[in-house]
């Protein structure tokens, strides 16, 4: 997992495992995570964003994307998403899972 610019769709800063091993670059492609821009961004936040709304009764979805040659495609929604390296991104910070749970408690 790696930060990303939410507007930008620019990786901020190194990519760390499950493990919590830190990388600063691709292990097999060795591409540098912090400044790489994410191809098609733009779209594939729109698509996700519009897949979410197909129903009322998903509240929470971590989206697996791939970019292929014809452009974003969604790989699978899974219900439970890897909150855990959101919060280890985050510096240990709950501000991220506290605003999901808010929303979900909402509904």
């Amino acid at each position: 997992a790696v930060k990303i610019d939410e507007n930008t769709g620019k990786l901020i800063g190194n990519a760390i495992d499950k493990d919590l091993n830190e990388y600063e670059e691709h292990p097999v492609s060795h591409v540098k995570f912090d400044g790489f821009q994410i191809p098609c961004f733009d779209e594939a936040k729109k698509m996700v964003l519009e897949a979410s709304l197909r129903s009322d009764k998903i509240l929470v979805v971590g989206w697996d994307v791939a970019v292929s040659d014809k452009g974003p495609v969604i790989i699978e929604g899974n219900r439970r998403p890897g909150f855990d390296l959101v919060q280890v991104l985050s510096g240990g910070k709950m501000d991220i899972i506290n605003d999901v749970l808010k929303c979900v408690n909402e509904k």
